[in-house]
């Protein structure tokens, strides 16, 4: 890292920092954020140019693609129609992302120490809304369809898994138990969600669970 990529550097980690701090009055942002971003500012004051080990990535200039996002394996296997949706979010967040670099290589050039708030800002809210994409690519490709779409989910095989269930009694209680402590999780999960497509997400899986759990207390009052 050269000595000017540097001082860039640390101008968007403390433009950054002081933007989490703003937010965290109003609850836009947490402690752990704020702290992490202190880190960051702080570990980029005491590297020097030259040094063997890299400064700590700042968040708000990340050029993150669509192809860094984790994604599930479905996207190997996937129908025209999902291939189709799947391509126009990530052409969605490409665009972001460009929107994104425009206003990182402007915040190069702000001289130290001057206030550029409103610029980090719309950096944070398009790193969000890139992020909320790739919450709704992963929704596409685990689900078939986009958040909002009116398709129905699809449901499971009520036969298949039915002829799946173990006949010990004991054996079911405990997958029934198992699936119990899941629906849960789902739920706190669909409740901590702050993107459409994560609560779509959870909400589908919330309703597969109890789907599940309907079928094998059935199963298990007629063994």
């Amino acid at each position: 890292m050269t000595p000017a990529e540097l001082k860039a550097q640390r101008i968007r980690a403390k433009a950054n920092l002081e933007l989490l701090e703003m937010n965290l009055r109003t609850g836009k942002s947490t402690p752990d954020q704020v702290q992490e971003a202190r880190d960051v500012l702080e570990a980029l004051r005491e590297h020097r140019p030259g040094a063997e080990q890299q400064a700590a990535p700042v968040p708000t200039t990340s050029s993150r693609g669509p192809e860094r996002l984790y994604l599930p394996q479905a996207e190997r296997q996937l129908s025209p129609h999902v291939a189709a949706l799947a391509e126009q979010v990530k052409r969605e967040m490409e665009g972001i992302d460009r929107q994104k670099a425009v206003l990182s290589n402007r915040l190069k050039h702000v001289p130290d120490g001057v206030p550029c708030r409103d610029l980090t800002g719309q950096i944070l809210a398009l790193r969000e809304e890139w992020q909320a994409k790739g919450d709704e690519l992963r929704y596409v490709l685990e689900h078939g369809n986009l958040p909002d779409s009116q398709e129905p989910n699809p449901e499971i095989d009520r036969a298949v898994f039915v002829e799946s269930l173990p006949t010990d009694k004991l054996d079911l209680d405990r997958k029934i138990r198992n699936e119990k402590a899941n629906l849960s999780k789902y739920r706190t999960r669909l409740e901590r969600s702050e993107t459409e497509a994560k609560k779509a997400h959870y909400r589908t899986l919330v309703a597969q669970a109890e789907g599940r759990i309907s079928l094998m207390q059935t199963h298990f009052n007629a063994l």
